[in-house]
């Protein structure tokens, strides 16, 4: 009797390790939810300039997808410097990367595209189960200075990055336009923008609809990164209207070094307001006065670099309504082709931006990526 139960159990053991070897794998190949193609088109925001690969919206989205059980392919076609226009370039053969060739030759840029060919470009758009979309920024930009005298849109990038319109305003003792704001011109420049960007945004999603109908388009609305100082400019207003009346005195050295002072008490002020509040921002003046949205402006003198940042970033608070149209142009196109909008601009993420005032740090990638991750159709 004994020798039988001990055979009963000894079966019933066997049949329960064996039952528990099959069903492991079973369940772990059940967590599998098959594979996701997911592709991002942009500029600078959308590559990432300025933070490790690592922490960019797009390696952490992709990250999320993978650990969620999917079998990811990622690509992320960005480059910095990247418009509207640009993306468009990019859909057909005989302008395909365009662009990038340009900034490549003309600003010694880095050839992100080298090892891309046109083929892979349009077959990875084709497979795609998600596109996500970030462009606008640099098309603002190159609106805006067109105001300053540039007479097209990439005459703001193929010019001196150094700036010798400004360089000769300041010698010239020209320097009202910094302070100043023509509403009419304004205005004009506005519409102009408005009718180039809602033109090659319509057709980067048709063309994107045409390639892929299956694929969820995220498009994200244009997020002002200079918000937080368009908010705060009552910080510095009062600094700066003194700043004015000193300005046609630049070379008188004692007047420099007021001016220098100032700037210091000014990024004092901005600092002091940063600690009161949870603001993760660089100081006004960013980590250094060598650069400047990206721009290398050590062959300035230290006066002239002052005045660069005052004026980049008065020109960019200024241009707060260009954000908002492209805000609007983006959320109307993507009611009238049922793409999906990722609203960026309501978030904080202008709080969380890296040095150069322009681009998200760690932390402002990884609330852009949590918003567009949220919508995603997975």
């Amino acid at each position: 009797m004994k020798k039988t139960t001990f055979r009963i159990i000894s079966v019933i053991m066997t049949l329960a390790i064996a039952v528990c070897c099959v069903v492991v794998p079973v369940n772990a190949a059940a967590v599998s939810k098959g594979s996701f193609t997911l592709t991002v088109l942009g500029d600078s925001v959308s590559f990432g300039s300025y933070v490790d690969k690592e922490y960019r919206y797009g390696e952490v989205i992709g990250r999320k997808l993978a650990d969620e059980g999917y079998d990811v392919t990622y690509k992320n076609y960005s480059l910095p410097k990247y418009g509207s226009r640009s993306i468009w370039y990019d859909f057909s053969e005989e302008t395909f990367s365009l662009d990038n060739s340009r900034f490549v030759e003309f600003l010694d840029a880095p050839d992100y595209r080298s090892d891309i060919t046109y083929n892979e470009y349009i077959n990875q758009l084709k497979n795609s189960n998600a596109i996500l979309v970030n462009v606008g920024e640099n098309d603002i930009l190159a609106k805006f200075y067109a105001m300053r005298g540039y007479n097209n849109y990439y005459n703001f990038y193929f010019g001196d990055r150094n700036n010798a319109i400004f360089e000769k305003d300041i010698r010239d003792g020209k320097v009202e336009w910094i302070y100043t704001w023509n509403s009419k011109k304004a205005k004009e420049f506005e519409e102009r923008f408005e009718d180039s960007y809602s033109y090659y945004m319509e057709e980067n999603i048709k063309n994107l609809k045409a390639l892929n109908p299956n694929a969820q388009i995220i498009v994200n609305n244009v997020f002002n990164p200079y918000r937080y100082l368009v908010d705060r400019l009552h910080v510095f207003e009062d600094d700066v209207a003194t700043l004015k009346a000193q300005l046609l005195e630049l070379a008188n050295p004692i007047t420099v070094f007021k001016l220098v002072e100032k700037i210091r008490n000014v990024n004092e002020t901005v600092e002091k307001t940063k600690a009161s509040g949870k603001v993760a921002f660089q100081s006004f003046f960013g980590t250094s006065l060598d650069s400047c949205g990206g721009l290398d402006i050590s062959s300035l003198r230290t006066t002239q670099k002052i005045l660069y940042k005052i004026q980049y970033v008065r020109m960019e608070s200024c241009a707060v309504n260009m954000f908002r149209i492209a805000g609007e142009v983006v959320e109307r196109l993507c009611k009238k082709y049922g793409c999906t909008m990722a609203d960026i601009e309501s978030t904080d993420v202008c709080y969380h931006m890296t040095g150069d005032m322009a681009h998200p740090s760690v932390e402002g990638h990884q609330i852009i990526a949590d918003v567009i991750y949220e919508l995603m159709d997975k």
